[in-house]
This record gives structure tokens, sequence and C-alpha cells, in this order.
């Protein structure tokens, strides 16, 4: 009887094959690309109820500012593929007022983009460069700039179904003017419909 010895190369080769073979089976095993679980639909984006806007942590001119707004809105068309979402236009935001008692006109411009991660936790929404401004009847002459000097991506959580949440996220900020200092943060919490997770 002939004995057939297996050296540990030939050993390791058959056992890398094995595995190799277990993890694959053609093309219908083939790993697909992470999108929207409701593809193809209007998606719109809304404050949640009985929440606002808060930007605070600035100072203008040495007097520290906190603007909030009662409305957000926004829509966009879901992709077929990838987790990126391209606004149809600059988000609407109004009804906003700061603590000097004036009434804040914020203007929202460019092309903003929303974005999950791969397991729906995260959230980021991208504002592009000079992409948000508010004046302030209170502060007569001065233009608060968000995202000066490029884009700004914030941070935020996903409950991987229909909310986002940011809390104090720093938002990069500069006056015209005016001198704006301090250190910066948005915080909300927006909606969406219909139901979006990472699928």
């Amino acid at each position: 009887m002939r004995i057939i010895r297996l050296t540990g190369a030939v050993l390791w080769a058959a056992a890398a094959l094995v595995i190799v073979g277990a993890g694959v089976s053609g093309p219908a095993g083939a790993h697909s690309p992470k999108h929207f679980s409701d593809t193809g639909v209007t998606a719109s984006f809304t404050l949640a109820p009985g929440t606002q806007i808060v930007y605070s942590g600035a100072y203008v001119d040495g007097f520290p500012v906190t603007v909030t707004c009662d409305s957000f809105s926004a829509s966009a068309t879901v992709p077929a593929t990838g987790l990126t979402i391209a606004l149809s236009a600059p988000p609407a935001v109004g009804d906003c007022s700061d603590n000097f008692g004036g009434t804040d006109i914020p203007t929202t411009s460019g092309s903003w983009t929303v974005r999950l991660n791969s397991h729906g936790t995260k959230v980021f929404m991208e504002t592009p460069q000079d992409g948000w401004t508010f004046t302030s009847s209170a502060l007569t002459g001065c233009t608060v700039t968000l995202a000066p000097s490029g884009p700004a991506i914030e941070k935020g959580r996903y409950n991987d179904l229909d909310t986002g949440t940011w809390t104090n996220v720093p938002y990069p900020t500069t006056g015209s003017g005016c001198t704006v200092t301090g250190n910066p943060v948005f915080s909300a919490t927006i909606d969406v419909s219909p139901d979006e997770s990472a699928a």
C-alpha cells in the first residue's frame, strides 16, 4: 500500500481553497452595495414636532448670541444606489429669532447633501461653502456666515428609520460687518418621510 504524505504547504493550500470556496458562490453570492431601503421616492425632511433648530455658542461683537428657528424643510429623490442624498434645493429655514429680541432672516444656498453610514447609525449633513447666512433686525449691518472656508460636514446620530439628531455640533462661522468669536454649535432633530434605513 502506498502512503501519500501531505506537506504543511499542501495542507495550507487545501484549507485556503475550502475557505475561499465557502465564501464565494458565484454572482448570486456577490456583495451588494448599500442603498436606502426605499429608493426612487421623494423624501421629505422636516423638524421633529415640538423641536427647534438652535444655533448657539457664538459671540457677536463680544455678546453671546443664540438663534432659534421653528421651521426646516427640504426634499430629495432617493437614489437607487449608495447612501448619499443630494437635496433638490437648499433647505428652507424660517421663523427664526434671537436672544436680543431680533427677527433673524436665514438664507441657504448651494448644493446640500445628507449621507448615512453603512449601519444607519450616523448621519452627515454637508453644508456647502457659504451655504447658510443669518441677518438680524437687532444686529444692523451684520451677516453671520456658516461654513465660510469650505463645505462643513455636520455629524449626527440616526435611528436607522426616520430621525436624525444633531446635538451641539461645531459649525464653522464668520461675520461680515461684525466680529464672530466663540465656539458656535448647531442642534436639531429632523424627521424624514417616508422611513429610510441603510439596506
